[in-house]
């Protein structure tokens, strides 16, 4: 008998800055908790300042 599909509980998502600058971070988050976009003040080293970033993409991966 096959085992049963485990769920995801992790979320790695990739958070794009806000100044245009191209510049990203990736990162995790829960996948049960979360309904909200999540928007975090970041440093930017391309403008060198802490700007606003946002998610722009969910990848869903099983956390290890």
């Amino acid at each position: 008998m096959a085992p049963a599909p485990t769920k995801i509980s992790t979320v790695i998502i990739k958070m794009v800055s806000l100044a245009n600058t191209g510049f990203y971070y990736t990162t995790t988050k829960s996948a049960k908790l979360s309904t909200r976009k999540l928007l975090l003040r970041k440093y930017d080293p391309v403008v060198q300042q802490h700007v606003l970033f946002k998610v722009q993409l969910d990848l869903a991966f099983e956390s290890l």
